[in-house]
């Protein structure tokens, strides 16, 4: 009987052993990367001015032609803490911190988003 479930169940074993390999293999690749998080990109003017992670502690005043926002970072969300617009509704967008977010302030032309480490 051990010999006809052998014969019947081979392929199935050996199918499941390579799955199982392709596997170990795959979660072994995704832990061994280095991964720095998503990053936060920084746009005055439809042109990028600055980069940062998103794990960093960062507060950056960004400056354009029309004004000064400033730009913080912390415990992984992102925010404007300040802002000299009239309207100040990029201060009052709040925090952000998934990948595909963003604050936009339209009257100094400055976009803050966060896209995901490629």
């Amino acid at each position: 009987m051990k010999k006809e479930f052998w014969k019947k169940h081979y392929a199935d074993i050996c199918m499941l052993g390579i799955f199982l390999v392709i596997g170990i293999g795959l979660l072994f690749y995704v832990f061994s990367r280095e991964h720095h998080g998503n990053q936060i990109f920084v746009q005055v003017d439809g042109e990028h001015v600055q980069t940062f992670w998103q794990e960093e502690e960062v507060t950056y005043t960004i400056k354009s032609d029309n004004g000064e926002n400033v730009l913080r970072i912390s415990d992984g969300k992102v925010w404007l803490t300040e802002a000299d617009c009239p309207d100040k509704i990029c201060v009052n967008t709040g925090k952000i911190q998934y990948p595909g977010q963003s604050i936009i302030c339209l009257p100094h032309k400055v976009v803050v988003e966060i896209k995901e480490e490629s």
